[in-house]
């Protein structure tokens, strides 16, 4: 976290709560882990106590006593704490710091715990997005026609952009290509689509791409840290 974290949660809970914020889940495999001993003499207090001070505690405290180890994620679990949802913000197209931060927090890491460069954060979707060219080739295919018009005739360079590891950009080119496609220049008619439907054409893609040639599908995580965040 950073030092501006408070006051952005803040800022997002007076101005977005509770219509763009959800219940903290947490994933019953967690929950079923094992509990290692610690030696900290906060989780050594009973369960009522440490109840009290999550429920007593800030919505920022919450979440850093739920992830300050599994016995304390598992007391989380008995009770209420709400995170900024990123799929409410992502239906509003909310430009959240606070959405954000918690993103940024969730980021994917490696089995020895160092951040995996190969995904990125999309500051429009909220998702972590695969920074792979591969997998942005296939998602092409969603927008041939769009392609073929020349609405999207950018998008080989926003996948260039996008999957440059020294790259700053903050939309994914599946965004940047829905907003393209929903929005195109003016004097270029064409049928308009919800932009609903093109995450449905990318899951049937997805799935065609996997029973024709598993080798070619994109990771199963396609989402990045979805299931956290939703």
């Amino acid at each position: 976290m950073y030092a501006q974290w408070l006051y952005h949660l803040e800022d997002c809970q007076r101005d977005h709560a509770p219509a763009q914020w959800g219940a903290f889940k947490i994933p019953q495999t967690l929950l079923e882990t094992p509990l290692v001993t610690q030696s900290s003499g906060l989780v050594a207090l009973p369960n009522e106590l440490l109840l009290q001070i999550i429920a007593n505690a800030h919505s920022v405290d919450q979440l850093s006593l739920a992830l300050t180890c599994k016995r304390m994620l598992a007391l989380s679990a008995m009770a209420t704490i709400t995170i900024p949802s990123a799929p409410m913000h992502r239906a509003y197209s909310l430009n959240c710091s606070a959405m954000l931060a918690l993103l940024r927090a969730l980021q994917p890491r490696g089995a020895r715990g160092h951040p995996k460069k190969s995904w990125a954060p999309c500051c429009v979707c909220y998702r972590y997005r695969p920074k792979r060219r591969g997998y942005w080739t296939l998602v092409e295919k969603l927008y041939e026609e769009d392609l073929f018009c020349g609405i999207l005739a950018g998008y080989e360079y926003v996948v260039d952009s996008w999957s440059d590891k020294r790259s700053s950009s903050y939309q994914c080119p599946e965004c940047w290509s829905s907003v393209a496609a929903t929005h195109p220049p003016l004097g270029q008619n064409r049928f308009f689509r919800h932009p609903g439907s093109f995450s449905q054409d990318r899951d049937d893609l997805v799935e065609q791409s996997r029973s024709d040639s598993p080798t070619q599908s994109p990771p199963a995580a396609v989402s990045g840290v979805k299931k956290h965040l939703n």
